[in-house]
């Protein structure tokens, strides 16, 4: 099977395609970190604004620039696996309550602090931005009809 991006596929493109590659091969290096034994749980009572906070603050302290964190839908996974070819074509299970969206950019904070608010809190200038996209990829990224993603 071709891989993602591969040459001779609809997806590959000569410039874009090796940096898939990279991003693929980097999340493999660092696998290993994300898995092992499932730690067993605790009956320590978490209350769920204490967590979110915990998370952004530690995201933040990463550099993330943009936290979202969000209870898990039928149409945020993907059906079956893809990478690593081991497990190619297994159905998913779901079972992931919420998930954890990190944006980090390395330009951003030479983005003035007004215009990252207001992309924050201002659907209509995340809807110009989605158009924009569209208009000059041919695609939007993100569910059709849901500007609110963002």
């Amino acid at each position: 099977m071709p891989r993602l991006g591969g040459e001779g596929t609809a997806t590959y493109d000569p410039i874009n395609s090796p940096i898939a590659d990279a991003a693929f091969r980097f999340l493999a290096d660092i696998k290993q970190y994300s898995e092992g034994v499932v730690q067993p749980r605790k009956d320590t009572p978490i209350h769920p604004t204490v967590m979110t906070e915990r998370i952004r603050g530690i995201a933040k302290f990463y550099n993330a620039k943009l936290v979202g964190i969000t209870k898990m839908q039928e149409y945020h996974y993907y059906s079956h696996r893809g990478r690593p070819d081991e497990h190619y074509g297994k159905k998913i299970d779901r079972y992931h309550k919420y998930s954890i969206c990190l944006a980090s950019c390395p330009f951003s904070d030479e983005i003035p602090k007004e215009y990252m608010d207001k992309l924050k809190t201002s659907k209509s200038v995340r809807k110009q931005i989605l158009e924009n996209h569209e208009r000059k990829h041919g695609i939007r990224p993100y569910v059709k009809d849901k500007p609110e993603w963002l």
